[in-house]
């Protein structure tokens, strides 16, 4: 790994095929550790450019090539909500989420963001110790989507309530 050099840059129309590969086996993989019998995820071109548009897009690549990971964030609120998360599960463990994680943290910082939401599963163990480890805790859970889904929270001062406004985004 230490010819390995990962990069985060903001994701252009050219990668779309990428991040549809990205996001397909991700959330093919959370699927099926859910025992969800869902269609396969296939978001569309036209949905990850609107994205672009509206959204913050960014992707990691190795050695400037291939991309190994996916990350979107928008400013809700005062809060930097992450959506669309995925890595390569061969690129899983290797610091890649970490990294797309911490590159969205200092850009909200840099935007006046108070705190960074997501939500996930809280059911899968492996999942919820890293979103643990990296320093969320969880807000609130919902079960309308047929799993335990939860708003996880990282807020970036001491007492920060995450304000109402992330609870419209579930």
């Amino acid at each position: 790994m230490s010819n390995v050099k990962l990069q985060i840059r903001r994701a252009t129309p050219q990668d779309i095929p990428d991040i549809q590969r990205i996001l397909k086996v991700s959330f093919e993989e959370y699927a099926t550790l859910l025992g969800l019998q869902s269609p396969s995820f296939i978001e569309s071109d036209e949905a990850i450019r609107g994205d672009m548009d509206k959204k913050n897009v960014l992707c990691a690549t190795v050695n400037q090539m291939l991309l190994s990971g996916t990350i979107r964030y928008e400013i809700i609120g005062g809060v930097g909500y992450i959506s669309r998360f995925g890595v390569l599960p061969n690129w899983q463990s290797s610091g890649t989420g970490g990294q797309l994680i911490a590159h969205v943290e200092r850009l909200c910082r840099e935007q006046g963001a108070k705190a960074l939401a997501l939500h996930t599963a809280t059911t899968l163990y492996k999942q919820m110790r890293y979103y643990y480890g990296q320093g969320f805790y969880v807000h609130s859970t919902t079960h309308d989507r047929g799993y335990t889904r939860g708003l996880l929270v990282k807020p970036f001062m001491e007492g920060y309530e995450v304000a109402p406004i992330i609870e419209m985004k579930s």
